[in-house]
């Protein structure tokens, strides 16, 4: 493959929490683990949201609200989204298993897994997770016995999978779901990101 600059979609998506927040010590207020990706076309084969066993997670209160992610890239974060977070608890990753949040437009849940592969280098620390789209994404769906789809055929369209995008290329729709995703307000923060992305060589396309 060659490699040529790219833009694309940086989104930050909240995952309401819907299930057991006695473990988080029942807030009063909705709860959102937060995922970051510059892929929001994977999206609909989302089934979990991985977080490292051993960083520290942080709920912060941001005003009618409270959002999940790790410690360290909080600062990050607020900058991203311009909003003020204050900090109301703290778990270890390993604490946080199997809370379960809702896909944010899918009619599923999305379960909350462990993962070495989880990093601190970018994003929110807590990794959307599709196994039929990603290689650790793969390997940790597997141990938990999440379901790997991969609602694309072989010319990068939606099958009939995901009836609402059916038809549509994966690359229109990543503008299509950052615009679902701002109007249910599941979206902390989105802009455009300029990388180095794998093209194909001769037909020149990502």
């Amino acid at each position: 493959v060659e490699y040529h600059d790219h833009k694309s979609p940086s989104i930050y998506v909240k995952f309401n929490v819907k299930k057991n927040l006695e473990k988080l010590g029942s807030p009063e207020k909705p709860v959102s683990f937060v995922i970051w990706t510059t892929t929001p076309w994977t999206l609909p084969a989302n089934w979990g949201i991985a977080l490292h066993p051993e960083f520290n997670y942080g709920l912060y209160d941001i005003g009618n609200e409270i959002i999940i992610l790790a410690e360290d890239l909080s600062e990050e974060v607020a900058e991203a989204a311009k909003v003020k977070m204050k900090k109301v608890g703290e778990y270890k990753g390993k604490e946080l298993e199997n809370l379960v949040a809702e896909h944010p437009f899918m009619n599923r849940d999305s379960k909350v897994i462990l993962g070495e592969h989880v990093t601190l280098e970018a994003g929110t620390g807590c990794v959307h997770t599709a196994p039929g789209h990603g290689l650790d994404d793969y390997v940790v769906g597997k141990k938990y016995g999440l379901p790997v789809d991969s609602p694309v055929d072989a010319a990068g369209k939606y099958t009939d999978e995901v009836p609402e995008y059916q038809g549509v290329s994966i690359w229109d729709a990543n503008k299509l779901i950052v615009e679902k995703l701002v109007e249910s307000k599941h979206m902390l923060a989105h802009s455009e990101l300029a990388h180095s992305y794998p093209h194909n060589p001769r037909s020149k396309t990502p």
